[in-house]
């Protein structure tokens, strides 16, 4: 019996969740370079883990907490072309940090991205889906 919601029918670890996010994500590699606070001139280099309309996930050297503001810069390059892209900026707000060996795994929920940004990483997101 599940245990979480007493369907009486799956255990929690078998049981299909329905998905909470507003927006779809994938797995996708791309540049990001972080800083917080937002204030913070020097920025990290990481890549993403995984991105979608709402925010995105990346790896971090350094530590946060649930609810630190952070800057972010992704580099979407544009396919077909040589040293050329879009740079999407948003202030993000950290949900979720998870320790791996010695770096992060880090969740960010954008607070405020410019709606043209949003669309930009939307259509990404949806081309890699089909």
């Amino acid at each position: 019996m599940c245990d979480k919601c007493g369907c009486g029918e799956r255990t929690p670890e078998e049981h299909a969740w329905p998905e909470k996010r507003r927006f779809p994500r994938v797995e996708e590699k791309l540049p990001l370079a972080y800083r917080t606070p937002p204030q913070v001139l020097e920025s990290k280099a990481c890549f993403t883990i995984n991105i979608s309309g709402g925010g995105v996930s990346f790896e971090s050297e350094i530590s946060f907490s649930p609810g630190d503001a952070v800057s972010v810069r992704i580099f979407k390059p544009v396919p077909d072309t040589i040293n050329e892209g879009v740079a999407i900026h948003a202030i993000a707000e950290v949900r979720w940090l998870r320790q791996i060996d010695t770096t992060y795994r880090v969740g960010v929920e954008f607070v405020d991205i410019e709606d043209k940004d949003r669309t930009v990483i939307i259509k990404n997101v949806e081309e890699k889906l089909q």
